[in-house]
């Protein structure tokens, strides 16, 4: 049956090359055993016969590949786990199939196998990560995290999050909200490292996109970045403060984001001290002093009333009516177009007066020290 959908895969048509290409993998994915002749089915047969889909000229067919290289991966890695197993019983040397294959081919170790079949794997991803059409981009992060698993963290890094973060200027906003849909579990196989030196900049920085609904997206995975405790304890303050002023913002999607990342946030400083155990369900403890003493100030200007409890209810029923949109727009637009206007002169005048200010004190104590030591010396 394989020969024949393969056979199928170099159709005219590109909707049979597409459907050819889903049904190969149905199949592949329901075998559970082999014999050895399809040990190595996957690296001599299938991926050479499928590598030129990843330039067909339809982008319904990358389309295709690039949803299911997800599933290939983990698919021929559980075919060479098989082919693995019975070389170790011994059933290479018991097998009639023995005789049609050079005998070193089965002594290949199990390493060698595993790291050209990332190879030629990697190979395919690369050039479907830097597909020019966003589609494509979109139906190679729909499953990134087995991608992750297969490649390793080095690779996850080389490979993986390199090209992603190029996807951030695209103009596609649905990009945009499948790159931060996707980075958690990227973010959790790269490491902390990347994520503190790499995405979490460039999280930041998204918070600002002319999109709401990928600040909304933005919002929720930290949120679930948070909630995995990826965080050290400087960045949840800097969350915090880059966040809190979402709380006036229309949008009601990106105030409940706020609320819940403030949460998550202030329960995962709780926890980074040792006060307290972090806490994830519903019905939360009170947090301790020291959140009420130092963090619940920044926020109270935000809120209508005092809250006893510090859940996502309480924070949401408090809060002060949020900026209308036509001031907001306006406010966006006319930041966007004042940047050489009196208004921002002025704050650089003032912020130049404070500094002249501050070198006259710095001279006058200088001054006076010089003074009262010259004194005491006579």
């Amino acid at each position: 049956m394989i020969p024949y959908i393969v056979d199928l895969i170099h159709d005219e048509a590109a909707i049979v090359r597409s459907a050819a290409l889903r049904t190969l993998m149905q199949v592949l994915m329901l075998v559970t055993v082999i014999t050895p002749s399809n040990a190595a089915i996957f690296p001599e047969y299938i991926i050479p016969n499928i590598k030129h889909l990843v330039q067909d000229v339809e982008i319904s067919v990358r389309s295709t590949y690039a949803q299911c290289i997800a599933q290939l991966a983990d698919t021929a890695v559980r075919y060479l786990e098989m082919g693995q197993a019975l070389k170790a019983h011994g059933t290479f040397g018991l097998s009639v199939d023995i005789q049609d294959y050079d005998q070193g081919h089965f002594e290949v170790s199990y390493d060698a196998s595993m790291q050209d079949l990332q190879n030629s794997i990697q190979e395919h991803l690369s050039a479907l990560l830097m597909d020019p059409s966003s589609i494509v981009k979109r139906a190679v992060l729909h499953n990134i995290s087995s991608l992750c698993i297969f490649l390793g963290r080095q690779k996850t890094n080389d490979v993986l999050l390199s090209h992603m973060i190029t996807y951030l200027n695209d103009r596609d906003w649905l990009l945009r909200h499948a790159f931060f849909e996707s980075i958690v579990d990227v973010a959790a196989c790269a490491g902390g490292r990347s994520l503190e030196e790499y995405i979490l900049p460039l999280m930041i920085q998204a918070l600002s996109d002319v999109e709401e609904s990928v600040v909304a997206k933005v919002l929720s995975t930290l949120t679930s970045l948070c909630e995995l405790g990826l965080f050290q304890k400087m960045r949840i303050w800097e969350l915090m403060s880059a966040t809190l002023g979402f709380l006036f913002h229309p949008n009601v999607w990106i105030r409940q984001g706020v609320v819940l990342l403030l949460l998550f946030l202030w329960h995962e400083l709780i926890r980074k001290t040792g006060s307290a155990a972090f806490i994830a369900s519903a019905a939360r403890h009170l947090p301790p002093s020291d959140v009420w003493c130092i963090l619940y100030p920044s926020l109270r200007h935000f809120l209508k009333s005092d809250i006893k409890e510090m859940n996502e209810l309480s924070l949401l029923m408090a809060m002060k009516t949020p900026l209308p949109r036509q001031i907001l727009d306006a406010a966006v637009q006319w930041a966007m177009k004042a940047d050489k206007t009196s208004f921002w002169r002025g704050a650089r005048r003032n912020s130049s007066k404070v500094e002249y200010s501050r070198e006259s004190v710095m001279s006058v104590r200088k001054t006076g020290n010089s003074t009262i030591s010259r004194n005491k010396s006579e």
